[in-house]
């Protein structure tokens, strides 16, 4: 179900981060808005929990979870470029970003490039939204 509202920006740049989202112009097949929006809700409640208990270290090679229909895979590219590695706090930041162009732009499966900011671009990871299974 698309949206009527205005899109984001591609690449999006996630405000107060040296993060933005280049985001792949082809969706896949819809997605269970209520699953996404656990599938989202999931990821940030484990952020913050990690961030709790270890601080804000960079997130692990690759971070998959799910809610019935809907898988989230975060992967990170690198530990650390230009002093800002993909950690939990930023990959946080990353997923809210997800959301947003999902809820603006419709739940249709989706991939973006997350890339970190400056003189030249760096892919620092990678996001992919789409049905489990």
């Amino acid at each position: 179900m698309a949206r009527n509202f205005n899109g984001l920006h591609n690449p999006y740049h996630i405000p107060k981060t040296p993060i933005s989202l280049d985001f792949n112009t082809t969706t896949g097949p819809s997605l269970n808005r209520v699953d996404t929006m656990r599938t989202f809700y999931r990821f940030r409640r484990a952020a913050q929990k990690h961030i709790d208990e270890n601080g804000d270290t960079p997130i692990p090679p690759k971070i998959s979870m799910g809610v019935h229909s809907v898988r989230l895979d975060v992967e990170r590219r690198s530990n650390e470029l230009g002093g800002y590695p993909l950690t939990w706090r930023l990959a946080t930041q990353v997923v809210k970003g997800v959301s947003l162009k999902m809820y603006k732009e419709g739940f249709e499966a989706r991939t973006c490039i997350v890339q970190l900011l400056g003189d030249e671009e760096v892919m620092v990871g990678f996001v992919k939204v789409g049905l489990s299974g």
